[in-house]
């Protein structure tokens, strides 16, 4: 208690052939706010700048792929995160920070032949 975050990042290693894709999505909640977790919108994260691609004839060239708070959001998105604060609004109150979150990992693939996998997933919730 007393430790609530403001920036997430999440590490994945997966394998990932090319023509498939990885995505991150997270939900975010604070202790003070009254709703339930799984009423609050997926916030897409983002994609650090490098997103290496596996090697198609090794199912076990597992890479390293690491997302963050996006810096701009959406509308549709739950929060916003400006480089330094995370914030995000229930309709009637704004909330700086986060004790609680949920993450989901979507596959994406353009045929069933090759499909994308992840090995592990460590999320990192952090506090200034």
């Amino acid at each position: 208690d007393g430790l609530d975050a403001e920036d997430l990042k999440v590490f994945l290693t997966g394998y990932r052939p090319s023509g498939t894709t990885l995505e991150v999505y997270a939900k975010f909640l604070n202790k003070e706010d009254p709703d339930d977790i799984n009423t609050r919108s997926w916030t897409k994260l983002t994609s650090k700048a490098s997103n290496p691609v596996s090697q198609v004839n090794n199912r076990n060239d597992f890479k390293e792929f690491e997302f963050n708070i996006p810096t701009t959001v959406g509308a549709s998105d739950s929060g916003t995160f400006d480089g330094s604060t995370f914030e995000y609004t229930d309709g009637t109150a704004v909330y700086n920070d986060f004790k609680y979150f949920q993450i989901k990992i979507v596959m994406l693939a353009s045929g069933h032949h090759r499909v994308p996998r992840v090995a592990d997933i460590r999320a990192i919730a952090l506090a200034a």
